[in-house]
């Protein structure tokens, strides 16, 4: 009750028993607002940051499954040379054979 008297008194001369505790609770609420503020934009960095991995890593994908047709359709060439290295050695032996 004595301190609701002085508080009172106080108030009644004009001055705020209140208003250093008002200015500190004011400037860490604008600092927090500050602190939310950045970590918002930090946020938006790694969010943008994160898309261009993601398209980064669509275009790695989409080139290894390139990659990988072309790999297949150099050993089928592969494969395809071979037999006809064969079959033209098979054709050499046999005119080789026929001749005297």
């Amino acid at each position: 009750m004595k301190r609701y008297l002085k508080n009172l008194l106080s108030a009644l001369l004009g001055n705020n028993p209140y208003e250093a505790e008002r200015d500190d609770l004011a400037a860490k609420l604008e600092k927090a607002g500050e602190n939310v503020r950045s970590l918002q934009e930090q946020l938006y960095a790694v969010l943008e940051q994160w898309e261009s991995a993601k398209r980064l890593l669509t275009q790695n994908i989409e080139l290894l499954a390139k990659r990988d047709s072309q790999i297949v359709s150099l050993q089928q060439l592969v494969e395809n040379l071979r037999e006809r290295i064969a079959d033209k050695d098979a054709v050499i032996d046999q005119l080789q054979h026929h001749l005297p």
